[in-house]
């Protein structure tokens, strides 16, 4: 029984998941379409005195890195949201089974400073 539950879960999760990617996929190549589309209209109404003063491939370059660091922020953002959903679910379960919320405040604390830690390490990261 435990095993067949178990098994249910795991083809729910799954699918969920992919769900998860795929909106998020989809979003970011749909916001990605919409900028890109946006940026060569405007370069395409510059007067010809400004395309020569500007290197246009120099700012397609430019805007095309800020799209990527975009997309990338897009695609994990449903991920994202259901993570933080899923740990609160599950602390909030590990709170009720055991009739002591105490678990639920040590764990939830031990997340809350991992996920701080974590982005200070980022941040460290980048200014080396």
């Amino acid at each position: 029984m435990l095993a067949g539950l178990f098994g249910a879960t795991m083809l729910v999760s799954s699918v969920f998941r992919n769900q998860y990617i795929y909106v998020g996929l989809s979003t970011s190549i749909r916001t990605r379409k919409i900028l890109v589309t946006a940026m060569y209209n405007k370069v395409g109404k510059l007067s010809t005195k400004s395309l020569g003063r500007i290197n246009t491939g120099k700012l397609v370059s430019l805007v095309s890195g800020d799209l990527f660091n975009l997309e990338k922020m897009l695609t994990i953002t449903p991920m994202a949201v259901s993570g933080v959903l899923l740990n609160l679910t599950a602390y909030a379960l590990i709170g009720y089974l055991y009739q002591n919320y105490t678990h639920t405040a040590i764990l939830t604390t031990t997340w809350l400073l991992t996920l701080l830690l974590q982005h200070l390490t980022a941040k460290l990261l980048k200014k080396v």
